[in-house]
């Protein structure tokens, strides 16, 4: 760390090693000169006196600038340019303590300063990364936007012309071939939901709609209205404790609710389902956890079910397209969370996933 002193007046008295390697000067070149002229910005100067003036400290622009502060019993810490001797410019952390005497008599001050140059430079990589990140979310999103539109069209031909050819041959549609159009019309349905899927997937990040206090409860109760005509076919029984409020995304959290409950549902055993939903309260997070008593998932094969496009089961056991649970976990990111699985009292799966109590969303 530099280290500069100067008297009340601003001429400078010491000027360590370090304060010569930053700036390139030796000390004797420096002591008994004055600053801030010698190594300092004079526009920069100027900026921070007009800063001040609008504070309710008005300076001239020059020594004051940096000790009126210190001045007033206060440290002052900021960034400021530091130009060497070989004109280069070197960002720096100045922070400028007063010099005082036992009698609290002020008799000089004393500037350390830090040389910020690769913190700069690694916040300069970070924002560039994040506004690409960013670039590249929208284009993603743009993308699969585009996609599903021009998709979903021809697929919805498919099944028109397939229906309005069952109906005009009528009677004349061999068992055979009857077999090979339903075949066809499933297939069409199953890539239109996963086109749905992964649009819903993409746009996630982008969602036009803000965090707000959501009530869970409600939110578990619109997705039991999604999934009645499930619930009811597979005779699940649905348990809901009293949920409390978090900072979410109101559609965003109903779909995860819908998912988590729907699979549930999905992969059950040989009873009929049952799902319990439940919320317990820690320090600074709320826990979720949708529990159920179906087939489960082998510990080896946790952590990889949160991945997109990642199944453990053929698709004539149980239909799918890998993409739900990749939702989840891009909803709990997106409120800072984090989502896992675990084993059940009765040997199906738990889902759990933990959020702040304070909204700490970063797309906020």
């Amino acid at each position: 760390v530099a280290m500069i002193a100067t008297d009340v007046d601003g001429v400078i008295t010491q000027f360590n090693h370090a304060a010569e390697i930053m700036l390139g000067y030796s000390a004797d070149e420096m002591i008994g000169r004055e600053t801030p002229a010698v190594f300092h910005d004079a526009n920069e100067i100027v900026a921070r006196s007009a800063e001040m003036k609008k504070e309710g400290h008005p300076v001239e622009p020059g020594f004051d600038v940096f000790v009126d502060a210190a001045r007033r019993g206060e440290m002052d810490q900021r960034e400021w340019i530091y130009v060497r001797k070989d004109g280069s410019r070197i960002p720096v952390l100045l922070t400028v303590t007063a010099l005082q005497t036992k009698q609290k008599e002020i008799y000089g001050f004393l500037g350390c300063a830090a040389n910020i140059s690769e913190r700069k430079r690694a916040m300069e990589i970070i924002r560039q990364t994040n506004a690409d990140l960013a670039r590249s979310n929208e284009e993603l999103a743009q993308f699969a936007y585009v996609a599903s539109h021009d998709l979903q069209a021809p697929l919805r031909r498919i099944t028109s012309y397939l229906d309005l050819l069952v109906e005009e041959l009528g009677d004349q549609v061999s068992d055979k071939a009857a077999d090979y159009i339903q075949r066809i019309i499933k297939g069409s349905h199953r890539m239109r939901a996963l086109i749905d899927d992964l649009l819903l997937y993409s746009r996630i990040e982008s969602s036009d709609q803000k965090v707000s206090v959501c009530k869970c409860g409600r939110a578990v109760q619109h997705a039991i209205e999604d999934l009645s005509d499930f619930i009811r076919e597979s005779d699940a029984t649905i348990t809901v404790d009293n949920l409390p409020q978090i900072h979410a995304e109101p559609r965003q959290l109903k779909q995860l609710f819908v998912n988590l409950i729907g699979n549930a549902i999905k992969y059950r055993g040989d009873q009929p389902p049952r799902v319990h939903v439940s919320a317990t309260s820690k320090s600074t997070h709320w826990v979720f956890a949708v529990e159920d008593n179906g087939i489960g998932i082998p510990e080896e094969s946790r952590e990889r079910v949160f991945g997109i496009f990642k199944r453990l089961h053929l698709d004539d056991q149980y239909s799918g397209n890998g993409i739900g649970l990749a939702i989840c976990k891009r909803i709990v990111d997106r409120i800072n969370g984090r989502i896992w699985v675990e084993e059940s009292a009765s040997g199906g799966c738990k889902f759990c996933f933990e959020v702040p109590k304070k909204a700490t969303n970063r797309h906020d």
